[in-house]
């Protein structure tokens, strides 16, 4: 019978590559490095995280036992390919390079945009030793990819149009491939120095047109859009305009994540969400909802049942609007990002209103706060970690802030 672990920080023998240690707030084995500074300080980095499938011991050190005979694969591979090229380390990426991205059994969304990176490179770079790569090879890249951006399409077949962002987002994937070979031993540390110190494409300085900014919706759009809505694809827009939250945050919600709090003499609700985003980084997300929609998230919990505990679950979407839906349609259990947009398009068409995204409702959301309570308020209501990220939500905010700055300022000593 398989040993049971306990409950507190286990480590197993030191290797070559780090020990084997038991996290207890996140239910799973991990392997962690032990090396010391020149100070004297001992680091003890987090160098891959199992599977929650992994329970035992006995698993844990089988499973510790695979990795580390594939990082000492992985430095073999190295010594035996010196003349390493771009293609090869592409490859490998490619073939081993998943594990990174894997989060239990899902893969990290991003996979996708990497490994496509991936294969572009080695077509357009791969015969070049990477122990010859530098700073111009990459610029090449980096033209060569503005100048695909910049080209018509051929009308032959649909075609994504690049823009100078999604060029340096290629950049960035490509830095984190060659990060990669060197965490594994397939290239030179210099490798990933040399392309950080590449820059990416400046604004009105490079032939792929910039992409145009995510902008608010306005409250007109989003009330008559609503108003002719499903019911379930109303309640979500109102959620929404009284969170400020992700679509994700909203439509994925439990009843058993909601609890009622008093803050100022008034009722809110406090969404705890245990997957999100930034989950993976560590960080909490709570989401806190407006008086306004106290009553609708009362009656949402009303409807569910502890075998069916999602307030926007498709069984009862179906249900109250089987006309909406094929046989076929929509296996998941709550309503998704993808379905909530298309019926905001669709029911914007008929409403004779501009087309907008459910995510627009976030940047109103976020100006609307910013402007009434500061840019501190709108960050914390939007869960970013950087103030920089809440400038791009609040753009209106801030113009209308500087305009009213400016009178101000020319109206210095005009009185005198």
């Amino acid at each position: 019978m398989a040993r049971k672990i306990e409950r507190r920080r286990q480590s197993g023998d030191q290797s070559g590559f780090g020990s084997l240690t038991w996290v207890g707030l996140e239910n799973r084995w991990i392997v962690k490095g032990h090396t010391k500074t020149p100070d004297g300080k001992v680091k003890r980095p987090r160098l891959h995280r199992f599977p929650k499938q992994v329970k035992t011991r006995e698993q844990a050190e089988a499973a510790f036992k695979a990795w580390c005979d594939s990082r000492t694969a992985n430095q073999a591979l190295h010594l035996r390919l010196p003349a390493l090229d771009v293609r090869a380390l592409c490859n490998a990426f490619l073939d081993r390079g998943r594990e990174l991205y894997r989060r239990d059994k899902k893969l990290a969304t991003h996979w996708g945009f990497d490994s496509a990176t991936a294969r572009q490179w080695a077509a357009m770079q791969g015969d070049i030793r990477l122990a010859e790569y530098d700073g111009d090879h990459f610029r090449a890249f980096r033209n060569a990819l503005d100048k695909l951006a910049a080209a018509p399409s051929d009308g032959l077949k649909k075609r994504k149009v690049q823009t100078r962002e999604g060029v340096n987002k290629k950049l960035m994937s490509a830095r984190r491939i060659a990060k990669w070979g060197v965490s594994c031993k397939l290239c030179d540390p210099a490798l990933y120095s040399i392309l950080k110190a590449v820059e990416g494409l400046k604004q009105g300085q490079a032939r792929a047109k910039d992409g145009d900014k995510r902008q608010a919706c306005t409250l007109e759009q989003l009330e008559q859009t609503a108003d002719l809505m499903p019911a379930y694809g109303r309640y979500a827009v109102w959620l929404l305009r009284w969170s400020g939250a992700r679509p994700s945050e909203v439509l994925g919600l439990k009843y058993d994540e909601l609890e009622k709090v008093d803050f100022d003499g008034e009722t809110l609700y406090r969404a705890g969400k245990l997957e999100h985003k930034n989950a993976g980084k560590g960080k909490d997300r709570a989401v806190y909802f407006s008086p306004p929609v106290i009553d609708l998230i009362d009656q949402l919990i009303a409807a569910t049942t502890p075998e069916d505990p999602y307030l926007f679950s498709m069984d009862r979407i179906r249900a109250s609007e089987p006309e909406l839906f094929r046989a076929a349609s929509e296996s998941g259990p709550y309503l998704s990002g993808e379905r909530l947009a298309r019926w905001v398009k669709r029911y914007a068409e008929l409403a004779e209103v501009d087309h907008w995204s459910p995510y627009q409702i976030r940047h109103l959301r976020s100006d609307e706060i910013a402007a009434g309570a500061g840019k501190e308020h709108a960050q914390a209501a939007a869960g970013h970690s950087q103030a920089t990220m809440t400038d791009t939500y609040t753009k209106d905010s801030n113009a209308e802030k500087t305009r009213r700055l400016a009178m101000e300022a020319a109206l210095v000593g005009g009185g005198l």
